[in-house]
């Protein structure tokens, strides 16, 4: 099938991905029933759609943890304790509120078009996140054990065999 010419929007990942993207626009067809999640990161657009997807996972991830732990604290019998901060927990479902809204809600709603994942609840949200300044130390940090492990290796102490006198 590849060999006729033009055909990459069938045979290539993102030739296929635009074509069933574009398929809501000649049936009635919602392609995230039956295609995974895709994103053509060559396009601004759709990089900002991945970046939102990411943090809006990891809003999903938190709140996933939260129930998690609550429930293997109540089927132990102990009072409930979680290890996540309650204002992590909290945003974490706010933002998971607002991916799971109502067609009709968003269509009323005039700061629909809004990032689904706000700047301020990224700084909680991505709080454990890596900057560049920690995995510049967390670089270094290996190559110093890397080469230190090189430079100063452990001297296997080996055993003199005696000889055997008869």
């Amino acid at each position: 099938m590849n060999h006729f010419a033009k055909a990459t929007s069938i045979t290539t990942k993102v030739g296929l991905t635009h074509s069933l993207k574009n398929l809501i626009w000649f049936a009635n067809v919602d392609i995230d029933t039956f295609y995974p999640r895709c994103f053509d990161m060559g396009l601004p657009e759709e990089f900002d759609d991945f970046t939102q997807e990411f943090k809006a996972t990891k809003a999903q991830s938190f709140v996933k943890s939260y129930v998690r732990v609550m429930r293997e604290t109540f089927d132990s019998g102990n009072l409930p304790t979680s290890p996540l901060d309650k204002e992590l927990v909290e945003c974490a479902l706010f933002v998971c509120q607002k991916r799971i809204r109502d067609l009709d809600e968003l269509i009323d709603d005039p700061t629909a078009f809004e990032a689904l994942v706000s700047d301020a609840e990224w700084r909680i949200l991505g709080a454990d996140e890596l900057t560049e300044e920690s995995l510049a130390q967390k670089k270094h940090t290996d190559w110093m054990k890397k080469n230190d492990f090189k430079m100063n290796p452990q001297k296997k102490k080996r055993k003199k065999k005696r000889a055997v006198q008869v």
